[in-house]
């Protein structure tokens, strides 16, 4: 099993659920300033990249229903 605190651990489970930032409210309110940046580049590089997926995956339906 993965060795991974607890505090990590709330953080991604909150970037996941609530965004970049949910997650940046988690770690700063509970004092974990070490966390701050990991909490939010994730989330901010999975909205970049789920825009563009989000784009492709529309124009792949579009042409495959012949739209």
């Amino acid at each position: 099993m993965a060795k991974i605190d607890e505090e990590t651990l709330a953080v991604a489970s909150q970037a996941c659920v609530g965004g970049p930032s949910t997650a940046l409210a988690l770690a700063t309110s509970k004092g974990w300033m070490w966390l701050v940046t990991p909490a939010v580049l994730p989330g901010v590089l999975g909205y970049a990249v789920g825009n563009y997926v989000g784009i492709a995956v529309g124009h792949g339906m579009r042409i495959l229903l012949g739209g």
